[in-house]
C-alpha cells in the first residue's frame, strides 16, 4: 500500500460534502458542491481535480464526480471521525459552523491513527451499558 493521503482541512470539508450530496451513490456536479459550500464553480472545480489527481473521485463526461474505491473508503472513515469528534464536543459547545471548522481542523492536523483511536474509543465508550 502506498503513503496515506495527506488531507487539509478544506478537503475534508468538500469530500464529507459531497459524501452527504450523493445519497444514492450516482455521483454530484460540482455545481451541486458549489452551492452547498457557497464557494464558486472555479473553486470547485480545481479542487475536484485535485481529487481526482489524488485517485479520488473519477469525473464523467457529463462532470458528475463520484468516488473511486479509495475515495469512498477514506470519506467513509473520515464520517466516522467527523461523527465522533461532532458528538463528543457538542456536549461542550453549540453545534454550529465554528464547531464544524474546528472539527475539520482538528482532523486535518492529527494523525489518522490517532483520530481511528479517538473514534474507536468513542464508540466503544458509547456502547457500554451505564
Amino acid at each position: 500500500m502506498g503513503d496515506p493521503i495527506s488531507l487539509t482541512a478544506s478537503q475534508i470539508r468538500y469530500l464529507l460534502t459531497m459524501k452527504d450530496l450523493d445519497h444514492e451513490g450516482i455521483g454530484v456536479r460540482g455545481i451541486k458542491v458549489a452551492s452547498a459550500l457557497g464557494f464558486s464553480r472555479p473553486s470547485v472545480h480545481t479542487m475536484l481535480n485535485t481529487f481526482r489527481e489524488m485517485g479520488l473521485i473519477r469525473k464523467d463526461d457529463y462532470g458528475i464526480a463520484r468516488f473511486t474505491d479509495l475515495g469512498l473508503e477514506i470519506v467513509t472513515r473520515y464520517s466516522c471521525y467527523y461523527q465522533s469528534l461532532i458528538r463528543v464536543l457538542a456536549a461542550y459547545f453549540p453545534p454550529d459552523e465554528h464547531l464544524q471548522a474546528a472539527v475539520y481542523a482538528f482532523m486535518a492536523e492529527i494523525p489518522e491513527n490517532r483520530l481511528k483511536a479517538l473514534a474507536c474509543g468513542y464508540q466503544k465508550a458509547a456502547q457500554r451499558p451505564n
